[in-house]
């Protein structure tokens, strides 16, 4: 619309301005009232667009609880300084006697004391010459000496460049390929020596190192001190020698011998992950431990907890948004209702939502076909809580039981658990042809129609102000020239007044 003009009434001296606002805040009164209407239809779109994202978190919280939940154990070990031990799906109650006749130990070899380039004793820093290192896993003895290569590994060659010929630069050089050999010097108090150490335990991860390289220019073995074979180890005081003989753990389960590569022990028994920490014979006693397993209600239960907190999150979003604050008759205060009181579409979803949550399920077991069989409970203020002595009843009673009614198919392919339902439901109300989505695309078809409204006012308002100031103007005009006549008679008369 056009501004309404300062100089409107200035000839005339009227005040046409106030007038024609005055006028204009009469006339701009439907406009105002559709402005009303589609702010209130905006909020009511937002509103369902937060009814949305609570219904999908409460979805997905629904979707989360299935049969994994219920087929946790609780393992303990009874000496936790032999072995610890952690229970998942799939293990079976009971006891289990385990003991330990020794470790997996991964193997070591340290050089004699090494020496230069010249033959003389090296530091870190010394030259002692360049070439290949080889390295070949396998399996070692010592009495008698042999080494069989693990044909399932292969052979890896470390080349010691004139960059890299120093005690420290061979050192640096194997732990660079990172091929399941590390280096370390250690001094012994009689000079430096390099300690090769395999990174995996077990009876595969002894070695032989093979060397490629010529001979020092002073009279030093170059790289050919560092030349190991288990088979035939050499003097230990010019040769390499065997610090630890990679072995596997050696346990007895239940009276059954087991041989392990490693300490960890993730497939030996279903559901048991089993961490050796101590073996050997001390003062003639193996060790030992007994390791026990229990099915855990604990997992469960926290579970199914999540559903009553999921619910009652809900719960008091929507109550937030379809609030109804009665008022006294009469009274003046602003309303607080939520943006959607008295909206039925809240109401019916709700209404099915709470139905399926008590609902029995097609194919349970009874009498545990619904979660109010396994404890859970609505509260007068309407919410819902776990009883947990309920529930662990239930679990004791007949865990399998319990155990299909939140499995997602209970009933082969087609049915569905308890909590997948709900899940279900709760996704076809958010879907794209939803109740939730068409209650907005609903509103947002009247707020259109609103804002078309709209423009069709304010420009039938345009239209309005211009007649009007077009005929102030014209008023404007009239007063002024009547009030310039006005001025010339009073002058005239005051003339005539003068001649007598």
């Amino acid at each position: 619309m056009a501004s309404v003009g300062a100089s409107l009434g200035a000839g005339s001296g009227a005040d046409l301005t106030t007038l024609l606002n005055n006028l204009m805040t009469s006339e701009k009164i439907p406009l105002v009232s559709l402005q009303k209407k589609e702010a209130a239809q905006q909020t009511k779109i937002t509103a369902y667009g937060s009814l949305s994202a609570a219904l999908s978190t409460f979805r997905d919280a629904y979707a989360a609880v299935d049969e994994s939940k219920f087929v946790t154990a609780k393992a303990t070990s009874s000496d936790a300084t032999v072995a610890t031990v952690t229970g998942k799906a799939g293990a079976s109650s009971g006891n289990l006697s385990l003991k330990v006749d020794n470790l997996a130990v991964e193997a070591k070899v340290a050089s004699a004391r090494v020496l230069d380039w010249e033959g003389n004793t090296a530091t870190a820093d010394s030259t002692v010459g360049v070439g290949k290192l080889t390295f070949t896993f396998g399996k070692a003895t010592q009495t008698p000496p042999g080494f069989e290569a693990d044909a399932e590994k292969e052979s890896f060659t470390v080349d010691i460049g004139s960059d890299q010929n120093t005690l420290a630069g061979v050192r640096d050089a194997v732990n660079a390929k990172s091929n399941g050999i590390t280096a370390a010097i250690v001094n012994d108090g009689n000079g430096a020596r390099l300690v090769f150490s395999s990174t995996k335990t077990g009876e595969q991860s002894n070695f032989k190192i093979e060397t490629d390289a010529p001979p020092g220019g002073g009279g030093g073995p170059g790289l050919s001190q560092f030349a190991y074979d288990p088979a035939a180890p050499g003097a230990a005081a010019t040769s390499p020698s065997q610090l630890t003989l990679g072995v596997n753990a050696s346990l007895t389960l239940d009276g059954m011998a087991i041989s392990s590569p490693n300490n960890i022990l993730t497939d030996t028994i279903d559901g048991l992950t089993i961490t050796l920490l101590k073996g050997g014979v001390t003062a003639g006693v193996t060790a030992s431990t007994t390791i026990s397993v229990s099915q855990d209600n604990a997992g469960a239960k926290a579970a199914v907890t999540t559903l009553a907190t999921a619910y009652n999150t809900l719960l008091a979003a929507t109550k937030k948004l379809s609030l109804s604050v009665p008022q006294d008759a009469g009274s003046t205060d602003t309303r607080t209702d939520g943006p959607l009181s008295g909206d039925a579409t809240i109401r019916s979803l709700m209404n099915q939502i709470k139905s399926a949550i008590t609902a029995p399920v097609d194919g349970a077991t009874a009498p545990y076909t619904s979660l109010g069989a396994v404890g859970m409970e609505f509260l007068k203020d309407g919410t819902l809580k776990l009883n947990e002595t309920r529930f662990d009843a239930a679990m004791s009673a007949d865990r399998t039981a319990v155990t299909k009614l939140f499995t997602k198919e209970p009933n082969g392919e087609g049915s569905q658990g308890i909590t997948a339902a709900i899940a279900a439901l709760t996704t076809s109300m958010v879907a794209d042809d939803g109740q939730v989505k068409s209650r907005i695309d609903s509103l947002t078809t009247v707020t259109k129609q609103l804002q078309a409204q709209q423009t069709s006012v304010s420009a039938r308002l345009v239209q309005i102000e211009a007649r009007y100031r077009a005929q102030f103007t014209a008023l404007d005009s009239m007063l002024t020239s009547m009030n310039s006549t006005s001025a010339f008679l009073t002058k005239q008369l005051d003339s005539l007044s003068s001649l007598r």
